[in-house]
């Protein structure tokens, strides 16, 4: 009775277990501000103190993404494995960066490449075009969650939050004429073993115990 009890809690806990994200979302903050997130109450009670901001200050023209911080490489290429010699430019204007050319396609947020991953992430886009798309990957390299629609000529936030031993390991921005002006995030440690991956490790060794000491309260009795 035990044995299917303990088995019965064992899934309930694997099924309540279930990986993905939070999102945290502003629209229209309002301008050119270094710390975009700073009308997002929940999102700021969720990151507490950032392990790193970046605001981008100062520069012009196209800059190597992999310059401003040793935690994330932003680039801008159609490929999907990011990074690379012929793919890390970006283009760097005051407190922005974008697409490389003429602001329109593709900007990469790339915490794996950089060795790294993020349990948070809050940016602030800057639309004078269109984001088309936002894909938000995991440690895994594992598809979370898409994201689309947004206005034109608008100064919005952006967060996101891995949840259910989830990390934020890669960002895709797609869209015409777009930048992001700030971007702060937590890390987090890739080798944590996932929840569920866990509770399975555990699994067996807790019900040959349990068997164990029902063998030996037999023995006993």
């Amino acid at each position: 009775m035990k044995k299917i009890f303990l088995a019965s809690l064992l899934a309930a806990s694997i099924g309540s277990a279930n990986a993905g994200i939070v999102t945290y979302t502003t629209n229209d903050v309002g301008g050119f501000v270094p710390n975009s997130a700073s009308t997002n109450a929940s999102f700021l009670a969720a990151i507490g103190t950032p392990d790193e901001f970046l605001g981008f200050d100062g520069g012009t023209g196209s800059a190597n993404g992999s310059s401003f911080s040793s935690n994330v490489i932003f680039s801008s290429s159609e490929s999907t494995t990011y990074g690379g010699s012929d793919s890390v430019n970006v283009n760097h204007n005051s407190n922005e960066i974008g697409p490389v050319g003429t602001w329109d396609g593709i900007l990469n947020i790339d915490f794996l490449g950089a060795g790294s991953a993020a349990s948070i992430v809050g940016f602030g886009p800057v639309e004078f075009g269109t984001i088309e798309m936002i894909n938000i990957y995991n440690q895994f390299s594992v598809l979370l969650g898409t994201f689309g629609g947004v206005s034109n000529n608008v100064f919005d936030f952006f967060g996101v939050e891995g949840t259910g031993g989830d990390l934020i390991g890669k960002i895709t921005l797609e869209g015409n004429f777009f930048a992001i002006q700030d971007i702060q995030f937590d890390l987090g440690s890739t080798s944590a073993v996932p929840v569920p991956a866990a509770l399975f490790m555990f699994a067996p060794a807790l019900l040959g115990f349990m068997g164990l000491r029902r063998k030996a309260k037999n023995t006993v009795a």
